[in-house]
């Protein structure tokens, strides 16, 4: 993202809270008090939820499990690390 704006329409010098990058607040009590439910909202369309920051999330155990396996998000030869088994190719969140 180029041009940071925070919800209110006001530029952001690049410092978003996790209720901008998510599209809701974690630390809300009745978000802690019931996760479930958000996590149906992020999961009824597929295993990727984007968030409105354009994050990608994982919402399913299997895909979980295989993203930081695989070759082009996790470790060894393939991935963005020029192949080195040892480093990771790219952070996963």
């Amino acid at each position: 993202m180029s041009d940071l704006v925070e919800p209110s329409g006001a530029p952001n010098p690049g410092v978003w809270s996790a209720a901008d990058v998510l599209g809701f607040d974690p630390f809300d009590r009745e978000f802690l008090r019931d996760p479930y439910s958000r996590h149906r909202e992020m999961s009824a369309p597929g295993a990727l939820f984007r968030t409105r920051a354009g994050l990608l999330v994982a919402t399913s155990h299997e895909l979980c499990a295989t993203l930081p396996r695989g070759p082009r998000l996790g470790r060894g030869p393939g991935g963005r690390n020029g192949g080195d088994a040892g480093q990771p190719a790219a952070s996963v969140l």
